[in-house]
């Protein structure tokens, strides 16, 4: 330039200083930055920041910043420089866009969540490393510069589709809720139906978090095919949800869908309370006064378990329904059919109702109506808005306690029926956090307080403080009565704790003092007793103590231990020997099927026939044909079964059915298969065939399994089997709620 006599412009030594950061020649680049500085204007300076960026050299940023002294980005560049950051984003380097934000954006200078929010975003657009984003939200968290940016992140990877960015943002959560699947489980919905339903409960399981009343009703079985409520509970069942947590969604979802009697059908089938928050207001909502009114009892006596006063909330809004005589009349049918159970009505509720029939125009209905209410008893007790601690359910205990401290007011009795009810429910922690506060107050603990305490830690294994709490009881309460449940189970703690001989001291020590009542009530506990002894020996003994205390009587359930402990050791002589004692001692036969299966796995045909001559001797020699066949097929011997099948003479349709009902429960495939392809060659008034594939394809159906199911119905037809109703429809169901496509040639 000099020999071309071209003088250097400002817009030269720029370009110089352009150069050395593209060379990537650090020292130079610095030297000629010290030299030109002056000439270096802030929209020059966000050039530079790009070309650092894009070439990987933005660890030089520090420096320049002391040699050009730039403190702050001005309005005029601020866009100029967001739009720097978000290419440096979308060109593979973020930790450079996100060092020169922290340099220049102060936190106090954007609203509350908005702090690096943008550059956030374009990472999940240019669908960056999860990992990488939730880093940086983690070091943003740290330094109290944006606490909220991870779940507004979650939103923005849901809302542009990206799925699998957003799912590892939820698994970064530190406290995720039911509802933040909500968006999840509908994007499934629409994709997979049920089937993509089911995958996300999966997931929410397994980052242990149990979905609510609303989730499960309102996100999950709304999408998924209820035709069969049953065998939709046994599919999310299978996923690890419990029974009380499917039973009131799915049941407050058929009562919308004015199917109240399959919603009955499933309260008789399982022994399980109802949420009456949840239920109750679709009870009421979808009123229908053609609706038989035992199923109305049914649900009501199912929801008076959370709640005393839901039957009260039913009549009082119900009677507000009643326009017509014929409305009435179904009243006065409900009112008499609470009363023939024996269900109770608050006298408040009842003097309510009252007034309500007198508002009405008089009628003969209206009189019985009005004697039946005046009939409940404790209607004449001087009424009071309040209901008594006693009819409360937890939360409203909790709520009580809250207000009764908040006043200064005597809790002792909230705090007693608040420890109970935790103890019962095996709320651990919440029952030490109480127990600590009934103390600190001086208040004494009942013995009834110390038993229901004693069982509550028996439940969550701390021997030494039930010990200490069963101590005190026979010191401080020499006369008191604990429940034999809970000496059984504390006689088992202290087995599996190794204490064999306490354990029967306790037994012999309460039944020197009392009566045992054993009882149905108990076999579950002395069940689990002899379940938890581990040798031959100390199980016998407790064995016969049992008995001869009289807290339990030989059953095929209190002898299955007995047998069990010598299947659990692979000794099948020994598991046979003490099987013949059971029968020949007791007449009964237990672990039948499961020691058939034993022997047929070890193939010991000797010991099988032993096992079938001496339960011949209990059921008869034709009721042994089911469990045999059963044992057969659970073991996959196909061709030895198919021998057997050729040489019964009968076999009985209503105990193989039942079998086949058992093995779709048990999610047997395996069992039904192997029945399936040793009958192939029968007859069919041999076996029901029918139920058989219907059976089969139920559990295709319930594991959400449509290429098996296709597999199987194939099989069908190459073989020019009749293919049963109930096998089509099954398998139509299956792939209309798993959205899954046809074969040309089956569609």
């Amino acid at each position: 330039m000099q020999s071309a006599h071209v003088s250097a412009s400002d817009n030269t030594f720029r370009m110089i200083i352009r150069g050395l950061a593209l060379y990537g020649d650090k020292a130079e680049f610095m030297k000629s930055l010290r030299m030109y500085s002056n000439v270096i204007q802030e929209k020059d300076f966000i050039h530079l920041l790009m070309v650092l960026g894009t070439k990987g050299f933005h660890s030089w940023f520090s420096e320049m910043i002391e040699i050009t002294g730039l403190k702050q980005i001005s309005k005029q560049n601020a866009e100029e420089f967001t739009l720097l950051c978000i290419a440096l984003i979308h060109l593979g380097n973020s930790e450079a866009a996100l060092l020169y934000y922290k340099q220049f954006v102060e936190p106090s200078s954007v609203p509350t969540g908005d702090f690096a929010f943008p550059l956030l975003h374009e990472m999940v657009i240019a669908q960056i490393e999860p990992k990488k984003i939730i880093d940086v939200i983690s070091d943003l968290k740290k330094e109290d510069s944006n606490t909220v940016a991870l779940e507004r992140l979650l939103g923005v990877a849901l809302k542009e589709g990206f799925m699998d960015t957003a799912w590892e943002l939820l698994k970064a959560v530190t406290n995720i809720r039911p509802h933040y699947f909500w968006p999840f489980l509908l994007r499934a919905s629409k994709e997979r139906r049920e089937i993509g339903v089911l995958g996300v409960l999966e997931e929410m399981l397994k980052m242990n978090v149990r979905p609510d009343g609303d989730t499960l009703e309102y996100y999950c079985i709304h999408f998924c095919d209820t035709e069969d409520p049953h065998q939709l509970l046994v599919r999310l069942h299978k996923l690890g949800l419990t029974v009380r947590e499917i039973l009131t969604p799915l049941v407050s979802f058929l009562i919308k869908q004015s199917r109240i009697d399959l919603a009955v059908n499933l309260c008789h089938q399982y022994d399980v309370a109802l949420s009456a928050h949840h239920v109750l207001p679709s009870l009421l909502k979808n009123w229908n006064f053609k609706t038989d009114v035992n199923n109305i009892v049914v649900i009501l006596k199912k929801l008076i378990v959370d709640a005393h006063d839901a039957v009260s909330q039913v009549l009082v809004k119900v009677l507000k329904k009643c326009n017509s005589l014929d409305q009435l009349k179904f009243y006065l049918q409900l009112v008499q059919a609470l009363k023939l159970e024996k269900i109770d009505i608050n006298p408040t509720v009842a003097e309510h109702i009252l007034n309500g029939l007198r508002s009405k125009e008089p009628s003969p209905i209206l009189k019985e109506i009005e004697s039946l209410i005046c009939q409940f008893e404790g209607t004449s007790i001087e009424s009071s808005a309040i209901p008594h601690p006693r009819d409360m359910n937890l939360p409203e205990l909790e709520n009580h306690l809250i207000q009764l401290e908040s006043k200064g007011m005597e809790t002792r009795g909230v705090l007693r029926l608040l420890i109970n009810e935790h103890c019962r429910c095996g709320n651990i922690e919440r029952v030490l956090e109480l127990r600590k506060s009934f103390h600190s107050k001086g208040y004494r603990e009942s013995a009834g307080m110390k038993t229901s305490l004693m069982h509550a830690y028996i439940m969550n294994d701390h021997l030494d403080d039930a010990l200490s709490l069963y101590s005190s009881i026979k010191e401080q309460h020499p006369n008191f009565k604990i429940d034999e449940f809970k000496i059984v189970d504390l006689a088992c703690l202290l087995i599996k704790s190794q204490q064999f001989t306490r354990a029967l001291e306790i037994l012999k020590y309460e039944a020197q003092f009392r009566r045992i009542q054993g009882g149905p009530q108990l076999v579950k506990n002395c069940w689990k007793l002899l379940g938890a002894c581990e040798d031959e020996m100390e199980l016998q003994k407790l064995f016969s103590m049992l008995i001869q205390l009289k807290y339990c009587t030989p059953s095929n359930i209190i002898l299955g231990p007995l047998v069990k402990i010598h299947l659990k050791k692979e000794n099948l002589d020994k598991a046979v020997s003490v099987y013949k004692e059971c029968v020949t001692n007791y007449k009964c036969t237990p672990l039948q099927l499961e020691l058939l299966s034993a022997v047929v796995r070890a193939e010991k045909l000797d010991l099988m026939q032993e096992v079938l001559n001496y339960s011949a001797q209990v059921h008869g020699s034709e009721s042994m044909v089911v469990p045999c066949i059963a044992s057969f097929a659970q073991n996959g011997l196909y061709k030895i079964l198919g021998k057997f099948l050729l040489e019964v003479s009968a076999i009985s349709k209503e105990e193989m059915e039942k079998r086949c009902e058992r093995w779709v429960y048990e999610n047997n495939l395996l069992a039904l298969e192997t029945l399936a392809k040793a009958c192939q060659p029968l007859r069919s008034n041999v076996i029901d065939k029918p139920v058989l594939y219907t059976s089969i394809m139920k559990i295709h159906s319930i594991n959400n399994d449509c290429e098996a199911a296709v597999s199987f119905y194939r099989e069908l037809v190459r073989n020019e089997i009749e293919i049963p109703k109930n096998v089509s429809n099954e398998l139509l169901q299956l792939v209309q709620r798993c959205k899954y496509e046809l074969p040309q040639e089956l569609a």
